[in-house]
């Protein structure tokens, strides 16, 4: 037993005071895998969302700041045109440049273009007041009311002034637009000329929310789980995805250029398309580097201001290629695993494997609330079963800290997530503390069109101490269980209804308490099959608006009113290996009222939705954790627009069976307060039954047309 201690404690302590000084350096940040759906054990565990498992490209070429690469591109172009040596052009790659402007003189060794100056590639378009190039000294100077585009980059200013033979050069005056998104062939022949009215670019239109890339940034410590995959952000954590921003506007006084270095001594980031932008992402001494073809942001310190009032800092950014960036404090509440407030740090993500396709992140924690009471009440007694009676006891030093990690791998066509955490580093509570999950999955198809989905998924699962809910009995621990699932999902959209079809089977071993006696862990092998078919039908949907516009301040999407019956059915059948069966029939049918345009000051927003659920059940389960419970409930969900942009949401559901008692009578009713803006989204939960509560923040990415004008810096 000393040993296994000895071991555990090791491990632990090594993995959770580790310094990522070689993670930061060497084992550069990753965060390729997301996740998807995987329905591993029953409805009546908190399921995962996977289904966005994937990797993103591999392409080592992709950039962020787009800008940066084509106008480095152009401007080679343009000095090999003013030079006349056609030699220096790869026909292959580099389309000829077209120069047009009042006067074109040659003084010395200078080259004067100036009035209306147009330079034109099939790709690119500048205009300015005036261009000089000094031959000699290799010096370009572009004067006066510079505006540079891009199908898709934009760039404003006052004057760009580079030296090809030294490679440094300035901006003055910047404002653009860029993209975070994967970086287009600049050398390639483009299908579409560029308009040369500028004018109509200034305008923004046609916005609309990226739904596929949000960026969020999450201090949320509302779900147990230690990583919400469905949020593709760390709960509790601030982390910041800026591969996801389709369009982002920035401007700064004066960029520099030395070489493959653009840096600023203040440059700001805007994900808001109009102006007066409610979000700023203000940094100092940013600075954009390109090597082989990757590119890095850095800055010494950012601050996000919110609505500018709000000044929020989020420290230096370390941002690599298609890598999430971390910023390392957070903090979270759980009473019952963690005896109320605890605070953690996040690492470095490590690269690990040959083609650098396996990840790990760790996570320390410090339970803050249990060391300032030196009482514990999140686990039983030593050598009390792990299904005993939680005991307030008194604290030992490694119980003020935790570590949680998740690996993240892909084996050919295969991913694989192993996610652990325990909330002590002591080893006499560790059976009892810490808890383990462990997929592996594949798309073994995926088929879409407009307005269709089909798609199959096979996964492996495994867990320990995996803690669940099921309805009016609460949470329940699966101690342990592993075993496999196949997964067929089916979607029809049309302009009435929409159809949503999911079938399953798997088979696994259990184990987890009976149902006849909680206090006894059981074992069983269990097979289940599962289909449901969900129909929403729009009874009322008036017309509305394609895009948002300026006025809509508290919606990032155009609000669709209407009323919707959404009808649902379900069969799940489950058999144990003790001839013991449970065969479910589930229907579920009700209305969604949306009212409002969300643009107003007051009372523009009313959701509500009703939704009774009835539950037939012939057999029953040896476990507790899917026996069926709660089988006539009304689930609600209620929204709210108060006043600006406060909104208040209450949801849950109601059992309506009479031999309940009145106390079980709401389940799982999670109340939440929420601060609504185009470009950001506060919301402050709390669930009244496992009393955790949680900040939660979301930035949203936007497509659009046209470039905009200067916001403040």
């Amino acid at each position: 037993m000393k040993n296994k201690n000895f071991l555990w404690i090791a491990l632990l302590i090594f993995s959770a005071l580790i310094e990522p000084v070689v993670g930061a350096n060497t084992l550069r940040y990753n965060r390729k895998i997301k996740f998807q759906n995987t329905d591993y054990l029953n409805n009546n565990f908190k399921f995962k969302n996977l289904n966005n498992y994937s990797v993103h490209s591999q392409n080592k070429g992709n950039n962020y700041f787009e800008l940066q690469s084509y106008l480095n591109s152009f401007l080679k172009k343009f000095i090999v045109s003013l030079e006349n040596d056609t030699s220096k052009i790869d026909q292959n790659t580099i389309n000829p440049i077209n120069i047009e402007s009042v006067m074109q003189t040659k003084i010395g060794s200078k080259i004067i273009a100036e009035g209306e100056v147009k330079v034109r590639t099939k790709s690119a378009f500048l205009v300015s007041d005036k261009v000089t190039y000094d031959e000699k000294l290799k010096l370009l100077t572009i004067n006066g009311n510079i505006l540079f585009k891009t199908e898709t980059q934009f760039l404003k200013a006052k004057t760009i002034e580079y030296n090809f033979k030294e490679k440094k050069g300035f901006i003055l005056e910047a404002y653009g637009t860029t993209s975070f998104k994967t970086l287009s062939d600049i050398f390639k022949n483009s299908e579409n000329i560029l308009d040369e009215d500028f004018n109509k670019d200034l305008t923004i239109t046609k916005v609309n929310l990226d739904n596929i890339s949000n960026l969020d940034l999450s201090a949320t410590f509302l779900d147990d789980d230690f990583l919400e995959p469905e949020s593709e952000f760390k709960n509790g954590s601030i982390s910041i995805n800026l591969n996801s921003f389709n369009k982002i506007r920035f401007i700064s006084k004066k960029i520099e250029i030395n070489d493959n270095i653009w840096s600023a001594k203040k440059l700001s980031l805007t994900n808001d398309p109009f102006n007066k932008p409610q979000l700023v992402v203000k940094n100092r001494n940013f600075k954009l580097i390109i090597n082989d073809n990757a590119q890095k942001i850095r800055s010494k310190w950012s601050t996000l201001v919110l609505d500018d009032k709000l000044h929020v800092p989020l420290g230096p950014l370390w941002i690599n290629n298609y890598k999430n960036s971390n910023f390392r404090w957070g903090a979270r509440y759980d009473k019952q695993d963690n005896d109320g407030i605890y605070i953690f740090r996040n690492f470095d993500t490590f690269e690990l494997g040959k083609n650098k396709d396996t990840t790990l992140e760790l996570k320390t924690i410090f339970n803050i609330q249990r060391a300032f009471k030196g009482k514990t009440k999140s686990y039983p007694l030593v050598n009390e079963s792990i299904l005993s009676e939680r005991i307030e006891q008194d604290t030992k030093f490694l119980d003020y800290f935790g570590l949680g990690s998740s690996l993240k791998s892909n084996i050919g066509n295969w991913k694989y997530l192993l996610e652990a955490q325990t909330n002590t580093l002591d080893p006499e509570k560790l059976d009892s503390a810490i808890k383990i999950e462990s997929f592996l999955m594949k798309n073994l198809y995926q088929y879409e069109t407009f307005d269709s989905s089909d798609s199959g998924d096979f996964n492996l699962f495994g867990v320990y101490r995996d803690k669940t809910f099921n309805g009016s009995l609460g949470e329940i621990i699966v101690h342990s269980a592993y075993g496999g699932r196949f997964k067929v999902k089916k979607e029809k959209f049309n302009k009435n209804d929409s159809k949503t079809t999911n079938i399953s089977f798997g088979f696994g071993k259990y184990e987890s308490p009976s149902r006849v006696d909680s206090s006894n862990l059981i074992k069983r092998n269990r097979f289940d099959f599962k289909i449901n078919q969900t129909n929403n039908f729009f009874i009322w949907k008036p017309s509305v608006e394609n895009y948002i516009y300026k006025d809509h301040k508290y919606s990032p999407t155009v609000i669709t009113p209407g009323l919707t019956f959404l009808t649902s059915a379900g069969l799940d059948i489950f058999r144990y290996d003790d001839n013991s069966k449970q065969v479910i029939y589930e229907i579920k049918a009700g209305p969604r009222l949306v009212l409002g345009d969300f643009k107003r000051n007051y009372f523009d927003y009313t959701e509500l939705s009703l939704y009774p659920r009835f539950k037939f059940n012939r057999g029953e389960s040896p476990f507790s954790f899917d026996q069926v419970v709660d089988k006539k409930v009304i689930e609600f969900n209620a929204t709210q627009h108060l006043f600006s942009a406060l909104a208040v949401n209450f949801k849950g559901e109601f059992n309506i069976d009479d031999q309940v008692v009145d106390d079980d009578k709401f389940i799982n009713p999670i109340i939440s307060l929420s601060w609504n803006r185009r470009a950001y989204n506060i919301a402050l939960d709390y669930n009244f039954d496992t009393q955790e509560g949680g900040l939660k923040f979301k930035i949203y990415s936007f497509n659009f047309d046209g470039f905009g004008r200067e916001f403040e810096n």
